[in-house]
């Protein structure tokens, strides 16, 4: 059974970064409550959907680069924005 971090990587590598890679963009914003309202979480599960991101793990699985967090200091908020850039 997958780690929830690896199902939050898994997810947005999915919904995210694929579809944008498919339409030839190469940079892919992705704000946490999206994922977490999208993927039906408890509110507080945006702190660990962002530890999931911030990561060389998830950079190595979706072959991207974490260039910006956005939005409070905390990095962890659901209205925090990760930018990616597709490698």
């Amino acid at each position: 059974m997958a780690q929830p971090a690896d199902r939050y990587r898994r997810y947005v590598l999915n919904h995210w970064i694929k579809p944008a890679r498919e339409r030839g963009e190469q940079i892919v914003e992705v704000r946490l409550g999206n994922v977490r309202e999208r993927m039906a979480l408890d509110s507080g599960k945006a702190t660990d959907i962002g530890f999931a991101l911030d990561t060389q793990k998830f950079e190595k699985l979706a072959n991207v680069k974490l260039e910006e967090i956005s939005g409070p200091r905390s990095k962890t908020a659901p209205s925090n924005v990760y930018r990616f850039r597709i490698i």
